[in-house]
């Protein structure tokens, strides 16, 4: 079963996107953080620039599953993608204009990634169920889970080695291009079945409250 499934299109395309989004990101979040303590000479920032990721993800999580239910997750896959290899395109822009890349726009690289990670997370591991039969899903998880985890050990490993060797802003460069390139894949999945998505009126308040509880519990 092993290898029936990880020689089938959707798991290739699936995985490799996974993989290749985790990492660029990671590698990224981690280079961005050795430039401020570079900057700055500051343990104080670095350990700020480190933590300040998890704050859109903290407020947004309990609230973003209401929305992921109710819209195409392939859709939205391609959109936080896209979204984020733009943000970062005009961010390359705007350091090549200035010659540097500002505090500012490391604050807004961070805080726009992770904001974008929270639907983009939900929606990649909710619509697995709709890319493999159900005898494939459990072992599929485990795959997913596992390429995860590898991305959180190699993601820093890599930021920091490409950090010495090329310096913050190619690193910016590829993880651009990773997003667009993800955009393709995500594109190329073939669902087995249409997508089940809420109706949008559907006891959104209800869930919302629930949300609400959840963070001030």
């Amino acid at each position: 079963m092993f290898f029936k499934i990880v020689h089938t299109r959707n798991f290739l395309l699936y995985s490799l996107g996974q993989a290749i989004s985790d990492l660029g990101s990671l590698m990224t979040y981690f280079a961005l953080s050795l430039y401020v303590l570079k900057e700055t000479n500051s343990a104080t920032m670095f350990a700020f620039i480190l933590s300040i990721k998890y704050i859109p993800q903290i407020i947004l999580y309990p609230f973003a599953g209401v929305f992921i239910d109710r819209v195409s997750r392939k859709k939205v896959m391609i959109f936080f993608d896209g979204m984020r290899g733009i943000a970062l395109s005009l961010v390359l822009l705007l350091v090549v204009w200035n010659g540097r890349l500002s505090f500012p726009l490391v604050y807004f690289i961070i805080i726009f990634t992770a904001f974008s990670e929270v639907f983009y997370n939900l929606a990649t591991n909710s619509i697995m169920p709709f890319l493999f039969k159900e005898d494939d899903l459990v072992l599929a998880n485990s795959l997913s889970a596992w390429i995860s985890n590898l991305s959180l050990i190699l993601g820093p490993i890599l930021g920091t080695f490409l950090y010495n060797k090329i310096g913050i802003v190619p690193i910016l460069a590829i993880d651009t291009t990773t997003f667009f390139i993800v955009v393709g894949f995500t594109m190329f999945l073939k669902l087995i079945e249409n997508e089940r998505c809420l109706n949008r009126k559907t006891k959104v308040i209800q869930e919302l409250k629930q949300g609400v509880k959840l963070i001030t519990i």
